[in-house]
């Protein structure tokens, strides 16, 4: 979990930094059973609301999420959902700032094996996870499912985590 600037760090793991009013936090949060991996991040407004600017990278991910989501099939391949996701980012003017991959695979373990260019197969479990990354305003947003590969296209495994805008700020409101 990382807050504000600390959101840049695609793994932040020293957990000592301050969460601030207006700032993003960045969750990205695993569990396993019954000897599989689950993985998902979601980026949440510090203070319950996102502001204009956050707003705006917070869709553009979003969109390019739902971009992959929907792109994902058998015979597709990583590389391929990587590129529906990045010509969304790069739309909203950020595709420099799309900085790693837009998933892997899982199962037994977090990074399971698959390559970037091996063709999805039908019961293949991938994340999906876009992401912008603007160090000079100390914004970090990476949104990050689960998604079974399936005959007919795909089956988002963790859809029960809330990833809309209204969503979160209408769950964040009642806490």
């Amino acid at each position: 979990m990382g807050a504000g600037a600390n959101a840049l760090k695609l793994h932040y793991r020293d957990n000592d930094g301050p969460i601030r009013d207006g700032d993003l936090i960045l969750v990205d949060s695993g569990a396993k059973l019954d000897g599989y991996c689950a993985d998902v991040t979601r980026s949440y407004p510090a203070n319950g609301r996102f502001t204009g600017r956050q707003r705006e990278l917070y869709q553009a991910v979003l969109t390019a999420q739902q971009a992959a989501i929907e792109a994902t099939r058998p015979g597709v391949t990583l590389g391929e959902l990587h590129t529906a996701a990045w010509n969304e980012i790069d739309r909203a003017g950020h595709g420099e700032s799309f900085i790693h991959g837009i998933g892997h695979h899982l199962g037994i373990e977090t990074h399971d094996a698959g390559e970037i260019h091996q063709p999805l197969r039908d019961g293949a479990v991938i994340t999906i996870e876009p992401g912008i990354y603007l160090p000079e305003e100390g914004i970090g947003i990476r949104i990050e499912d689960d998604v079974l590969v399936t005959g007919n296209g795909s089956r988002v495994l963790t859809e029960a985590i809330p990833k809309s805008i209204e969503a979160i700020e209408a769950g964040m409101a009642r806490r």
